[in-house]
């Protein structure tokens, strides 16, 4: 079971201008996506699967009201990608 997510994002955590109480939630947040299995991960009321073209693995983890972790999960393998505010996601 493994986790992979860009090497810059816990930089861009940090060098932000959200407050320590937020960067503690994306890492909790983080840390959850890390440690749970992909089973209970995919029963959690905080993850919606997103449609991306060419892709079916592509999930929305919600951090907080304003904040989504976009991640995708293949079998036991969990890719973060980035943490997004939501009024940056447009519906189409």
């Amino acid at each position: 079971m493994s986790t992979l997510y860009r090497r810059e994002l816990s930089r861009e955590i940090k060098n932000s201008k959200v407050s320590p109480m937020q960067a503690r939630r994306f890492q909790k947040a983080i840390n959850y996506i890390r440690k749970a299995p992909a089973s209970v991960l995919l029963k959690s009321t905080n993850l919606r699967k997103i449609q991306v073209s060419g892709r079916d693995d592509i999930y929305l983890y919600r951090v907080d009201l304003q904040h989504r972790i976009v991640l995708s999960i293949n079998g036991e393998e969990k890719i973060i990608y980035n943490i997004v505010d939501v009024s940056d996601i447009r519906t189409g």
